[in-house]
């Protein structure tokens, strides 16, 4: 697959900077430059190629090394976002959004006392980061009782203090957090459903999951450079035909939209449709007729 991203010009002046300087050796404000750049950045490809070429001249930058972590972790690659986010602290340890997203990772991974650790940690440095205390408070609530450490006892540091300490962490990663060559970057996709909560048109953040990882990698292969889908929104078979069929039509728009601002498909490579009630033999994999499928069509 073309990384989209190398066709970036800021990359190309990135990479010049980084021959310039030498790795390490960035300028303070030559790395908050590279920074801003990746944040206004959109496309997720392309932001991950702003990221590595800025890592070459800012390695030891506590923002970049943060945001590798967010891109890799969007990518599910778990191990690597948890290193990176590691980094970040080892860098800066008061950075409390690393500890934050490592909470998030644990969480996904079912280790919620390993989460609320995490929380917890990153709490003592933005305690008024109200999110962050729903989090803990969801991690704590999956922990059994007799589990649960008290309120004021002492946390263990998230970041790990022996190299058997961090060995013993990343053993905790089941094994298909390290899958790093999933199947579809091998196998171009046909079909994918992606499902949506009843009634509502806002994708989660494991839809962007998928349609990050799954189908916005795959869209850009050279195999499929040509290739066009429809997406095609459905919608349960409560409320009015009316009202379902704008669900249906919002749930399609907001897929389409994710595809071409994240990963910078051509709008016409993406036929929109929708479907007002939940047929009678809805597809496969379509759960009450929630949520959208995503076709290839030629």
């Amino acid at each position: 697959m073309i990384n989209r991203g190398l066709h970036n010009p800021l990359i190309f002046v990135m990479a010049a900077a980084a021959c310039l300087f030498g790795a390490g050796a960035g300028a303070a404000d030559d790395c908050k430059a590279l920074y801003e750049g990746i944040l206004k950045e959109r496309v997720l490809m392309q932001k991950k190629g702003l990221i590595d070429a800025a890592l070459k001249t800012c390695p030891d930058d506590a923002n970049i090394s943060y945001q590798d972590g967010y891109i890799l972790e969007r990518f599910r690659r778990y191990e690597e976002a948890l290193a990176a986010y590691r980094k970040t602290i080892n860098l800066d340890p008061a950075y409390a959004k690393a500890y934050f997203s490592i909470g998030d990772i644990k969480a996904s991974l079912n280790d919620y006392e390993a989460a609320a650790a995490a929380y917890r940690e990153g709490l003592r440095y933005d305690p008024d980061n109200s999110r962050a205390r729903s989090s803990l408070e969801e991690a704590l609530a999956k922990i059994p009782q007799s589990a649960t450490p008290p309120a004021d006892s002492q946390e263990k540091p998230v970041v790990p203090a022996t190299a058997a300490a961090e060995e013993k962490e990343k053993s905790a990663i089941p094994e298909r957090a390290a899958e790093t060559t999933p199947p579809y970057l091998v196998k171009p996709i046909s079909r994918l459903v992606i499902p949506f909560a009843r009634r509502t048109t806002e994708l989660s953040r494991e839809a962007r999951d998928v349609l990050s990882v799954v189908v916005g990698q795959a869209m850009n292969r050279d195999d499929m450079r040509d290739a066009r889908f429809e997406i095609r929104g459905y919608a349960d078979d409560s409320g009015a035909a009316g009202k379902n069929l704008d669900i249906a039509e919002k749930r399609a728009v907001a897929v389409k939209k994710q595809l071409t601002e994240e990963f910078g498909i051509a709008p016409e490579r993406v036929k929109i449709a929708a479907h007002d009630r939940q047929p009678a033999r809805p597809p496969v994999g379509l759960v009450a007729g929630n949520g959208v499928v995503f076709t290839k069509i030629d």
